[in-house]
């Protein structure tokens, strides 16, 4: 029996060589992710947003031990307890309430911060929130069973407004409007 001619390099014994010529073609970059909308200025980290939720999941936790600030209207009309405008809107009547108003700030309120910036974005929460809070003092009964308004709810409608705003005066400029 003869000798066998050596293997070319990168095949083991025992595998079966075919001698093909194989083209090497340079491998092709993903194609870019589509525009959503314009682009940004500059890039920014949002902080406002993320430190709203967290001073939300605080209040909430701290709001099961004791009632910490709820919108009742005899304490703010006949106490000229005022501050209750604007802390209710960091309390939740429980967990579902809760999830639904965060996951809403975090989907509108991190694209909101970085088209807007975090101090219109602050302004727009503050105001609309209070706005939600005043038109809730309108319309809760000032009985003897005393009826309590919480949640950031008017803030983040404001927030949609300002987002539904936003894409309706900018229509033109999407290229996908889906």
């Amino acid at each position: 029996m003869g000798r066998r001619p050596p293997l070319p390099p990168g095949v083991e014994s025992g595998h079966h060589y075919h001698h093909h010529k194989h083209k090497h073609r340079p491998s092709q970059p993903p194609p870019p992710l589509p525009n959503w909308g314009p682009p940004s200025p500059r890039p920014m980290t949002p902080w406002l947003v993320p430190l709203i939720l967290l001073v939300n999941i605080a209040s909430f936790w701290y709001s099961m031990l004791e009632k910490l600030g709820g919108l009742e209207k005899a304490l703010v009309v006949e106490q000229n307890e005022a501050w209750l405008l604007f802390s209710c809107r960091f309390l939740h009547a429980g967990v579902i309430h809760l999830l639904a108003n965060m996951f809403s700030l975090l989907f509108v309120g991190i694209r909101m911060e970085e088209e807007f910036g975090f101090l219109r974005i602050g302004l727009l929460y503050l105001l609309s929130g209070l706005g939600g809070s005043l038109l809730s003092l309108l319309h809760l009964k000032g009985s003897a069973k005393a009826t309590i308004s919480v949640g950031a709810s008017g803030a983040l409608f404001g927030c949609l407004g300002a987002m539904l705003s936003k894409l309706l005066t900018n229509w033109t400029i999407y290229a996908n409007k889906l």
